[in-house]
């Protein structure tokens, strides 16, 4: 049974931010696409949310590069899977 899936607002954020990196450099086509990409692997975390590789074991905090271009970085309990953040991996750091 798939866990609720929960964004948080630094992930909606981040989504916003890679839709908009995206459409300014490869055209709005593409960036609608990584964004169902990225939207439709969440769901799939949602099944198996022990797939991302354990990055703060402390605080169950996941990752997983869902291509080589995005990241999406997760926690999940017994009945939520909640997206923290999610970035491209091209985009230069602020």
């Amino acid at each position: 049974m798939a866990l609720k899936l929960v964004w948080t607002e630094d992930a909606v954020q981040g989504m916003v931010a890679i839709a908009n990196y995206i459409e300014f450099r490869f055209g709005r086509s593409t960036a609608k696409r990584l964004v169902q990409r990225v939207e439709k692997f969440a769901v799939l975390l949602s099944e198996l949310p022990s797939l991302g590789s354990l990055q703060d074991a402390d605080r169950n905090i996941r990752g997983v590069i869902v291509n080589k271009r995005s990241t999406v970085v997760y926690t999940f309990n017994k009945n939520s899977l909640i997206i923290l953040n999610v970035f491209d991996n091209r985009m230069p750091l602020d």
